[in-house]
């Protein structure tokens, strides 16, 4: 038993997780890319794009997580809204059509993830995407899902498509906003953050 214990205090405790809010992010936004992931179902295609829009930053919780191998497991859970123009292409079976809208996202809380190696930059810290997590959903309110859905039913009864138009419903419901690629960076400027902020990062990577 003697031997079981001293091998627990051999192992190394895992380094506890830092949460800070980054507050020069909480902010209204415009002209942001709007690359949203287009939708598929079936025979069906829709590229959605936002070119005009209004998104509002209400409070961040930036968490992350050390990783044995240097890097951090982050994640951010944003809480937002926002509205603008969502424009729709649809393609596939023989139907080429755009349908605009005005779009609504309700305030919300939504979640980005990933794992990330950060450096120290004479500006600020130098992040570099490892890992991106899933795309990042929104949920909308928009007259054009309606729209899409009414040709998706009209071809539904067709015996040459097999569609999901309910599935395709719920699908026009939700924005998803795909993450950044890996390798990608970013730098995080000295000037956006805090003392504070900044002496959490400097913890963090004196460990």
């Amino acid at each position: 038993m003697r031997v079981f214990f001293l091998v627990l205090l051999l192992i190394p405790s895992p380094a506890p997780a830092a949460e800070l809010e980054l507050r020069f992010l909480n902010a209204t936004y415009t002209g942001l890319d709007s690359g949203l992931e287009p939708i598929t179902e079936g025979a069906l295609t829709i590229a959605l794009s936002s070119p005009e829009h209004r998104l509002t930053v209400y409070s961040n919780r930036l968490t992350l997580r050390p990783r044995p191998n240097g890097s951090w497991d982050a994640e951010i859970a944003i809480e937002l809204d926002g509205e603008g123009r969502l424009v729709a292409d649809v393609d596939g079976g023989g139907i080429r059509r755009r349908f605009v809208d005005d779009v609504s996202a309700a305030r919300q809380t939504v979640v980005a993830s990933g794992e990330v190696a950060v450096d120290r930059a004479a500006e600020g810290y130098l992040f570099t995407l490892v890992r991106p997590g899933p795309a990042v959903a929104v949920e909308i309110r928009s007259g054009v899902a309606g729209q899409i859905v009414a040709v998706c039913r009209a071809l539904a009864v067709l015996p040459l498509f097999d569609l999901g138009c309910d599935r395709l419903e719920r699908g026009l419901s939700v924005a998803r906003i795909p993450m950044p690629e890996a390798g990608t960076r970013f730098l995080l400027p000295h000037a956006s953050l805090t003392p504070e902020e900044r002496a959490v990062f400097e913890a963090l990577l004196a460990r």
